[in-house]
């Protein structure tokens, strides 16, 4: 069965919508001069469908001298995200001219490359990405911390982890970034980082994502002993989820089983759930827990 036609928005009347529809159909026979006029009214349409079918015509159409003339325009914040779209929908097409934009002098241009690198997970990101982290924008750099977290790569982690001494808006997004490699050569620093007054719960959340028997006990510790700043009940919620991906035995941690029990009567669930989680694992269902 076919899909109803989408209806246009209330100021957008049904011819409209049918006339830019035939423009579309018409756009990929046009003169180069004439496709691009097309698109460029095209992309202001606010109709989801043509909009999507223009930014779709464009990233295959456009040269990349004409792709990146949307990227540089600073003025027109509607031609700029147009471009960004297009840029995106290219896919692997897209990483020979993202990477030749790192190296644009405006830092809003290089930004726009780092977001089209970071939007799919193209192996071949892995060098213009370091790259991004050396540039001169602090903008710039974070975005490309965030996209080498997204990608996933191992090899990655000796280019984020000098960065988490830097300033520590640099920091919590190497440290999160960290966390989604999975990395477990990563946790000493980061268990080094758990009592710091800002990094520490970013540190939390990464070593409960690298997860294994040193993560556990450090924040098992934490949990029990926690500095002023620190957010308990975190650190609580992260407890099971590291103990749930465990491959061995817990390692005992004095006084652990005793503290969680006491959550058992806690009227709020957000943190009796997760105590009682944890003492199902610890104690493999072989003793019987309290009643509450």
């Amino acid at each position: 069965m076919s899909k109803p036609a989408a209806e246009p928005p209330a100021d957008m009347p049904a011819e409209s919508l049918a006339e830019c529809m035939r423009l579309l159909d018409r756009l990929p026979a046009m003169e180069v001069d004439a496709q691009l006029a097309a698109l460029e009214r095209l992309i202001r349409i606010p109709h989801p469908q043509v909009r999507r079918r223009a930014l779709g015509l464009g990233a295959a159409i456009l040269s990349d001298e004409r792709l990146a003339a949307f990227l540089h325009d600073d003025a027109d914040d509607v031609r700029r995200n147009a471009g960004l779209e297009m840029l995106k929908l290219r896919r692997r097409r897209a990483l020979h001219l993202a990477a030749a934009l790192l190296d644009d002098p405006d830092p809003d241009v290089a930004l726009q490359a780092v977001l089209a690198l970071g939007h799919r997970r193209d192996l071949r990101a892995l060098e213009p990405l370091r790259k991004a982290l050396r540039h001169p924008c602090p903008n710039v750099v974070q975005e490309g911390i965030v996209a080498l977290g997204r990608l996933g790569l191992p090899q990655a982690l000796d280019d984020l982890l000098p960065l988490i001494d830097a300033e520590p808006w640099i920091a919590t997004a190497a440290i999160e970034a960290i966390g989604r490699l999975r990395a477990s050569a990563a946790a000493p620093a980061l268990v080094e980082r758990l009592r710091h007054p800002v990094l520490g719960a970013f540190a939390a959340e990464a070593l409960a994502r690298i997860g294994g028997s040193r993560a556990f006990v450090a924040l098992a510790e934490l949990w029990l002993a926690p500095p002023p700043e620190a957010d308990r009940d975190l650190l609580l919620r992260l407890l099971p989820h590291v103990l749930e991906r465990l491959t061995c035995a817990p390692p005992p941690v004095a006084g652990l089983e005793q503290a969680l029990e006491e959550h058992l009567q806690d009227a709020d669930p957000s943190r009796r759930q997760p105590a009682l989680q944890c003492l199902l694992i610890l104690r493999g269902g072989e003793r019987s827990l309290p009643s509450f």
